[in-house]
């Protein structure tokens, strides 16, 4: 419908970190506490692709989820999108506006620039978001890292007063135990 750019990938969405509970052996336990300190929210997520996300049965459709490399995951703060994806599990999306456009952040914009090409949209009301997604690169999260693709709505400050409280309990773990936190998340 809007011709997704190649380097633009599709991301999935979750309902809540709960949802990756199948896969949690899978993942980085500081990335997992990101998870859930971040979301819900417009904070999306670039972490590892591997091979934790078969386990979600997305089967042919993965392929068009991310890149060879990584994907984009995020928890949506919007109650019927959330309850769409509890019903039917994590959901591959794109952005509701065409590629090199301005972002769309209210239905009815998503009507104007879509128009008949679509034949719904799922809408929760008036959205308070003006402003894009918050897109937080999390592949290298293991080693305290974090990096940002883009900042919208969640600004950097907030996205690192919640990621480095975890990183430096981790650390002082590890130093009572005479282990590094790295070695105490499996790197």
């Amino acid at each position: 419908v809007k011709k997704q750019a190649q380097d633009r990938p599709m991301s999935m969405w979750i309902s809540s970190v709960k949802q990756l509970e199948p896969v949690r052996h899978l993942l980085s336990p500081l990335l997992l506490d990101f998870m859930e300190a971040a979301w819900p929210s417009s904070i999306s997520m670039v972490i590892p692709r591997g091979p934790w996300l078969d386990i979600f049965g997305l089967g042919d459709a993965a392929i068009h989820i991310g890149t060879p490399q990584s994907i984009a995951i995020r928890s949506p703060d919007c109650a019927v999108a959330t309850h769409l994806i509890n019903l039917v599990g994590p959901i591959a999306v794109t952005s509701a506006n065409p590629t090199g456009e301005a972002d769309t952040t209210h239905h009815n914009q998503v009507y104007a620039k879509l128009g008949k090409k679509v034949e719904g949209v799922l809408c929760d009301g008036p959205s308070p978001e003006n402003i894009a997604s918050t897109v937080v690169d999390c592949t290298k999260i293991e080693t305290g890292q974090i990096g940002f693709f883009r900042v919208g709505l969640i600004p950097k400050s907030k996205d690192l007063n919640l990621i480095y409280p975890y990183k430096t309990c981790r650390e002082i773990k590890a130093q009572q135990t005479g282990q590094s936190w790295k070695e105490e998340l499996g790197t």
